[in-house]
């Protein structure tokens, strides 16, 4: 498959997570009413946006050249949504294996989306804030000092005057703060693991993104199984196409396999501090009516439903955190105007 050009790169740059959700549901549809991979293609090609016309060519490029459906899809999705799409394809169900990439892409693109937004959105207004109280409260205030000396001026005039003095001064050291905060926060969740990172892994927005790593790799690992790939062979495989973080504890997985921990039971082999506790101590019980790679497929959605529980929480207590900031600093910022040019009236 020839490489993605820069202008592919860039329009899958500006493609939203949802397209290519619809894409791979629409194939998946077209696959279960047998239509064959050259009419898909030639039917993306004709008639599809974008993004689809792209997949289209790709496609046909793959058949033509007698290459595999999957790798179409190099550069377009996740790799883990990309090995989904192999699995099924190698178990010759690729309709299924479809299914599965959407599901796939939705649990990692799509929460890791409404993670960052639950985060970057309210400190993104809280800097906005700051920065908006610190000017306006500087502008106004130096102007009411030419009529009356500070020292004369009510209390709660003088600070909130000394409070929007010290934004305004610290105008830089916000905005380097704001920006600091994110790109430390990316080197953490890429390169720091261990017995530091467990610690850190308990403060908001690092325990997210472990239960996000956790359900993503639960779902990798559940389809690598039910592509008949031994245990070993699927932690080794994921380790080689992941971050520091998570291969970190696929390496303590691969361990612990090894060395037979809990006689070969998947809990405890999977108890290296990424997987909820409550999961693995589940995994550890056992259930012989399903396969592992369902019961690991059943603890990755439960991993997903936590997360947007508390993604949806965080967005509540952010919300009204906010809020409460917002007309707290308004009633501050006009008390303290009324009560100085009451004062300064009353002279």
């Amino acid at each position: 498959m020839n490489r993605l050009g820069a202008l592919e790169r860039l329009s899958l740059t500006l493609t939203s997570v949802d397209q290519k959700v619809n894409l791979l549901e629409d194939v998946s549809e077209l696959l279960a009413s047998d239509m064959s991979m050259v009419d898909i293609a030639d039917d993306l090609m004709r008639f599809g946006d974008s993004l689809e016309k792209l997949v289209g060519k790709r496609i046909k490029y793959a058949v033509d050249h007698t290459k595999p459906v999957y790798t179409a899809f190099e550069g377009v999705v996740s790799e883990i949504t990309l090995q989904t799409i192999k699995a099924g394809e190698e178990s010759h169900d690729l309709a299924t294996g479809f299914i599965r990439a959407k599901e796939a892409l939705q649990a990692s693109e799509g929460l890791i989306i409404k993670l960052l937004k639950a985060f970057l959105i309210p400190g993104f207004k809280l800097t906005l804030l700051l920065l908006i109280t610190g000017h306006v409260g500087d502008y106004i205030f130096k102007q009411l000092m030419m009529t009356s000396p500070v020292a004369k001026w009510p209390s709660l005039s003088q600070l909130f005057y000394a409070y929007s003095d010290t934004l305004y001064q610290s105008t830089y050291k916000i905005i380097a703060i704001a920006l600091l905060i994110p790109i430390v926060s990316y080197i953490v969740i890429q390169f720091v693991h261990g017995a530091p990172r467990s610690v850190i892994d308990k403060l908001p927005f690092f325990k997210q993104y472990r239960l996000m790593s956790a359900g993503a790799s639960l779902s990798t690992m559940a389809t690598l199984l039910n592509a008949d790939m031994a245990t070993l062979n699927v932690f080794r495989f994921m380790a080689t196409r992941t971050t520091r973080y998570i291969r970190y504890h696929l390496e303590m997985m691969e361990q612990n396999l090894v060395n037979n921990v809990g006689r070969g039971n998947i809990g405890h082999i999977l108890h290296t501090g990424l997987i909820d506790a409550r999961e693995t101590n589940r995994l550890k019980r056992g259930n012989v009516a399903i396969t592992l790679g369902a019961r690991l497929q059943k603890s990755a959605n439960e991993h997903n439903k936590t997360l947007v529980r508390q993604i949806e929480k965080i967005n509540q207590m952010t919300h009204y955190i906010f809020i409460f900031l917002l007309y707290g600093s308004l009633l501050a910022f006009f008390s303290a105007v009324f009560f100085l040019v009451m004062s300064i009236n009353a002279f």
